[in-house]
């Protein structure tokens, strides 16, 4: 049986001391944009048809009842499940199925090495299947990893950047009377109607999404495009298409400044978790703040 390790790498010496030089991912830059598709494209399409026919249906003007909110809880939170496990198990799949070629070219140069010329096709295709690549190799291949500490100060930087540009906007919004709601104007918007549906899909965003997103969309594609572009456009790259995955023209422009900021984390940490840390933070004050007003303590 074949295995895989990956050796601590130290920082080169050439770099600034706040980054952490990582070695590049399995994946090519056509299987990133093979493994964006897959989930991207059937959520896009089914948010464009829930919005094309919750626009022609008469919007609700009494809460629900328990029941249906209950109800549709459930499917709030089955639907969010399904979406945000598709992110994540596709980012699985594809660095573990990329894993294994990797471990499995090696082993078959090893093996060419020792028997002092080439090997048969299909000792190579047996010597594959033989490859084991544990669950701690790809999350760790897929930036699950540790970081310095000094990262937690620039999480609360970012975090603090990401309420002023999200204050900006909003004004801005007021200002010139667009037509255009936030996500979080949405939410407390349907509190009012359905309260325990809004509860368990503020959960979900702080708990489920980031962990599911940040997989996917900072561990797995963005050292993915990193493969095919610049650094610099693969942070922009992977910040668009993070803002246009979450269907909401309103908060566009915030969803790619936050896109932008988490990028540059992954990118200058080589870890998911300040990232991590700053999706859940900012979702959690978010949830908390909605709470608030849901419960009357902010007006």
């Amino acid at each position: 049986m074949s295995s895989l390790s990956y050796p601590e790498r130290d920082p080169q010496p050439d770099r600034p001391p706040q980054r952490t030089e990582e070695a590049p991912v399995p994946w090519s830059f056509r299987e990133t944009w093979l493994a964006l598709l897959i989930p991207l494209v059937p959520w896009l399409l089914l948010s464009l048809g829930t919005q094309l026919q919750g626009s022609r249906l008469p919007a609700p003007k009494a809460p629900l009842s328990l029941q249906q909110d209950l109800e549709g809880a459930l499917a709030a939170a089955l639907s969010t499940l399904v979406v945000e496990g598709a992110f994540l198990l596709v980012a699985l799949f594809f660095a573990r199925r990329a894993l294994r070629r990797q471990a499995a070219s090696e082993a078959g140069k090893l093996a060419t090495t020792e028997a002092g010329g080439e090997i048969p096709p299909s000792s190579a295709s047996a010597t594959a299947k033989e490859v084991r690549v544990p669950l701690g190799a790809v999350l760790q291949t897929l930036g699950l990893r540790r970081f310095r500490p000094l990262f937690l100060w620039l999480i609360v930087a970012f975090l603090a950047l990401l309420y002023l540009v999200n204050g900006l906007y909003s004004a801005l919004l007021e200002g010139l009377h667009l037509p255009l709601q936030t996500n979080d104007q949405v939410i407390l918007e349907s509190s009012r109607l359905a309260p325990l549906t809004t509860v368990v899909l503020l959960a979900l965003a702080v708990i489920v999404a980031p962990l599911c997103e940040e997989i996917f969309f900072r561990g797995f594609v963005f050292p993915g495009l990193r493969r095919g572009l610049p650094v610099g456009w693969a942070v922009l790259v992977s910040a668009l298409i993070f803002g246009l995955a979450h269907a909401d023209l309103g908060s566009l422009p915030v969803l790619i400044v936050i896109g932008l900021l988490l990028a540059l984390l992954r990118w200058w940490s080589g870890s998911l978790y300040p990232g991590l840390l700053l999706h859940m933070l900012n979702n959690g004050i978010s949830a908390a703040v909605i709470l608030l007003y849901m419960l009357g303590r902010l007006h």
